[in-house]
């Protein structure tokens, strides 16, 4: 009975944790409840429920990528730093990491001493996802660590990213670059 107390402040504080981590969700424009949209993504087509603006932006970058014609499994090349779901939704594969992070001191050395691992062939066919006035983005001229210049891509697709998205009001937009 002594420790009665001790646990239920335990839970209460898990509680209270959990609550307002679901209504101020890390770099999410809303609470969690407001989630209503769902969104097939992926080549499994797994289901996300997202806002409306998330919703609206993964579309958007599935659609702008199958139009012109972008296959499930190519190389891509993330420099929005802060865009992982994109690559994910529009069936690409990523190279070098995961995720490209911008943003932070050392992000673009970080990104380029990855990209110094990965095969020539796959860096020669990878594409390339850019936001050029994204506020963590990755320069282009990162390409120039293996070789390329940002002149041997041209840009075949772009949409605009959701409001909120990464904690930003601003609604950059995003290109998708093809290698020519």
């Amino acid at each position: 009975y002594a420790l009665l107390p001790f646990l239920l402040a335990t839970q209460l504080i898990v509680v209270l944790l959990l609550l307002t981590g679901m209504e101020s969700p890390y770099r999410q424009p809303e609470p969690l409840r407001l989630n209503t949209h769902k969104v097939e993504i992926g080549q499994s087509g797994s289901g996300l429920v997202l806002s409306r603006d998330y919703a609206t932006y993964l579309t958007d970058s599935m659609t702008a990528s199958r139009k012109v014609g972008f296959l499930s499994g190519t190389p891509v090349i993330d420099l929005t730093g802060q865009s992982p779901s994109v690559l994910f939704a529009i069936g690409a594969t990523n190279i070098g990491q995961a995720w490209m992070i911008g943003g932070y001191p050392g992000s673009f050395k970080m990104a380029s001493e990855v990209l110094k691992g990965v095969p020539c062939e796959q860096l020669a066919a990878a594409w390339l996802l850019t936001e050029p006035e994204g506020p963590r983005s990755l320069s282009d001229s990162l390409v120039s660590s293996f070789g390329a210049e940002p002149s041997d891509y041209e840009v075949v697709a772009s949409w605009n990213t959701a409001k909120g998205a990464g904690g930003y009001e601003q609604r950059p937009a995003q290109q998708l670059l093809k290698p020519v």
